[in-house]
């Protein structure tokens, strides 16, 4: 039984799994199946030693494995011995044959030699210069779900030098490279994300969810891929921004607030964190919406959707007063309160939260599972915060002997202005506040429509 492509003996015994990690013990094991000229042994004992796992560093005695391995076609043998040329380590430095090994490699399609072989016409190594060679060996690693290949194509994309210059192409690779772990990726990404329009990042979506349903289905044809990778069931994810997304799986439920015409929306982070997908809901209408920015530390979170939208605006006045009248609107415990909205009112009870934390305002607002990430309003329906958290009854209970009595608290809009100016499209589109005095029940009916459910999966 194989896993991550090795021996499940193996993968026990260094990975700790069932078993204290240990290498010799792994390597003992190894060493018996090389004996039988298992080529997956062989290769593996290489990287050992090429490591130093489990026995001293050794280039030479990882050469001697990585060779027995690569005689029986072993490609990741095959790719180990190139790189070997490629650095110099145990062998002098010989870049035209590392190529030789790459080359054997991708006989079999290695990804990871592929993209090796596009490096070096990148940069010229045992090869002429050729940036159109290095695109078509990054894009065959790219098409197999490389992610270092899949951001040197957005690179490419984006900077023009090598190919057309093609923000669209180029956010649809970042897309991918971000989602497979690339770390580069996701911050170029969000550059990209303030040069396109909205129906340009639709575009870019689709064509991510087109790319990577051809990495996972290498054997259908053109028209097949087209068909179903535009398939609307098909949904998009958050952390590929447009790959496919099992929503079977509801992570947690939430709520946010639309803060521009054109589709921002705020949230706390702690109700997109990790999530594969978003979904906003507005009038049982459903928009996959895409993470713009975040701030951890004050768990704030802005997502974009595309379409045009009503907002809220953000009050005139610097704080809140003690004693101040406010209110919220969210979606608390929706599997047992449903999916309507639900209202609650209450005051400012104090200008700090928890231990003296000045980003907080403490509220006696009732607020649930489900409200994080509500507007605190005031009473002409302008934002004075974001409702984030529930003082944890049973720690205070051991902190001071006393359960808590409805002590929740929200983000000051000063920490929540101070993330949308990182975001000018964002910034720049903000609402007046409203001065106005109006019932209150024509400030709820005004306000409910840009108070949104949020789902992720």
């Amino acid at each position: 039984m194989l896993e991550n492509g090795l021996p499940q003996i193996r993968y026990n015994q260094e990975k700790g799994k069932g078993v204290e990690q240990n290498y010799k013990e792994a390597m003992k094991w190894y060493l018996k199946a090389a004996e039988q000229d298992s080529s997956l042994a062989q290769s593996t004992i290489g990287y050992m030693y090429d490591l130093g796992l489990g026995v001293e560093q050794n280039y030479k005695e990882a050469m001697k494995w990585y060779l027995k391995a690569a005689e029986q076609g072993d490609a990741r043998a095959q790719c180990a011995i190139g790189e070997m040329y490629n650095l110099g380590e145990g062998v002098e430095q010989n870049y035209k044959e590392a190529m030789k090994w790459f080359l054997k490699a991708v006989e079999q399609s290695f990804a990871y030699a592929q993209k090796n072989i596009g490096y070096m016409y990148e940069k010229g190594m045992g090869v002429l210069q050729n940036y159109q060679e290095s695109m078509v060996w990054y894009l065959k690693a790219a098409e197999q779900g490389d992610a270092d290949a899949q951001h040197k194509i957005g690179l490419f994309y984006s900077n023009g030098e090598v190919v057309e210059k093609d923000l669209i192409k180029a956010y649809a690779w970042f897309n991918l490279a971000a989602a497979g772990g690339h770390k580069k990726s996701a911050g170029i990404r969000s550059k990209i994300l303030k040069e396109i329009q909205p129906n340009q990042i639709t575009q870019a979506q689709k064509l991510s969810k087109k790319l990577q349903y051809k990495i996972d289905h290498p054997d259908e044809t053109d028209a097949m891929i087209d068909e179903k990778s535009t398939d609307d069931s098909v949904e998009s994810s958050m952390e590929g921004q447009g790959l496919p997304v099992d929503k079977s799986k509801l992570k947690k439920n939430g709520t946010g607030f639309v803060v521009t015409n054109n589709g921002y929306i705020l949230t706390c982070y702690h109700v997109i964190k990790d999530a594969k997908a978003i979904d906003v809901k507005i009038d049982n209408i459903t928009y996959p919406a895409d993470l713009v920015q975040s701030d951890l530390v004050n768990d704030i979170a802005l997502i974009k959707i595309s379409g045009t939208f009503t907002a809220l605006a953000f009050s005139s006045d610097r704080s809140a007063k003690l004693g101040e009248s406010v209110f919220t609107i969210g979606y608390p415990n929706p599997e047992m309160q449903g999916d309507s909205q639900k209202l609650t009112r209450g005051a400012v009870n104090g200008l700090s939260g928890f231990q003296n934390d000045l980003r907080l305002y403490q509220i006696s607002v009732p607020v649930q599972p489900g409200n994080s990430g509500s507007p605190l309003l005031d009473m002409q329906g302008n934002i004075k915060g974001i409702v984030v958290a529930v003082l944890d009854s049973f720690i205070t209970l051991k902190a001071t002997g006393k359960l808590p009595q409805n002590v929740n608290y929200a983000i000051k809009s000063s920490y929540i202005q101070a993330l949308l100016d990182s975001v000018p499209e964002a910034s720049d589109n903000l609402r007046k506040p409203q001065n106005k005095k109006l019932p209150f029940e024509k400030v709820v009916d005004n306000v409910k429509g840009n108070v949104v459910k949020i789902e992720t999966f």
